[in-house]
């Protein structure tokens, strides 16, 4: 029998014929429990990604700067590498071109008096971010952001969002386009 899990609780995959359902993608890896409601986050652990347009085959052709993607700062290396341990640091990996109606959603955190959500993002765009626990839900916080140049800042807001196992969505609203490195969950004690 193969069980894989969604938030806290297994779902049974396979099938009476021996097939297996396709999993629900989510931000937790190979955890079989939700992520910790407070810390920081690499955006790159996005499990949904999109654009006003919806969604695209990952290819430049079909993307052009319509949507978002991931994308990081040098050429791939890997992490044994000759050239990752004379450099010591690996490539910072994030979310590129987020404009007017991109999302990026991740699955699922255990929020516990969340009390802010913090966004390091660079760029040239004036806007805001949305945060709900579904892509269309009601708006548990706004996140304004000024962004001028190459240099990352952080924008941070109080947010309201209810106890339990719930997903983050990130909603650009606003012109220009904006790279998003990671975000920070930080809560009351």
């Amino acid at each position: 029998m193969i069980y894989l899990y969604s938030g806290n609780a297994p779902i049974k995959k396979e099938q009476e014929d021996g097939s297996i359902r396709q999993a629900e993608v989510t931000s937790c890896g190979l955890n079989q429990e939700s992520l910790a409601g407070e810390g920081t986050y690499p955006a790159y652990i996005c499990c949904c990604l999109r654009s006003e347009k919806g969604v695209v085959f990952s290819h430049p052709l079909a993307m052009k700067l319509d949507y978002p993607y991931l994308t990081q700062d040098a050429a791939d290396m890997e992490p044994e590498s000759e050239a990752a341990k004379q450099d010591a640091v690996m490539p910072m990996q994030y979310i590129a071109n987020i404009r007017q109606g991109s999302v990026a959603g991740y699955k699922y955190f255990r929020f516990r008096n969340l009390n802010q959500v913090g966004l390091t993002v660079r760029g040239e765009a004036q806007g805001e971010f949305l945060v709900r626990t579904s892509p269309e839900g009601e708006i548990c916080d706004r996140i304004p952001v000024r962004s001028e140049g190459n240099a990352w800042n952080t924008y941070a807001g109080e947010v309201k969002v209810p106890e339990g196992i719930h997903a983050l969505y990130l909603c650009y609203q606003g012109s220009g386009s904006l790279d998003l490195i990671q975000f920070h969950l930080e809560r009351r004690l």
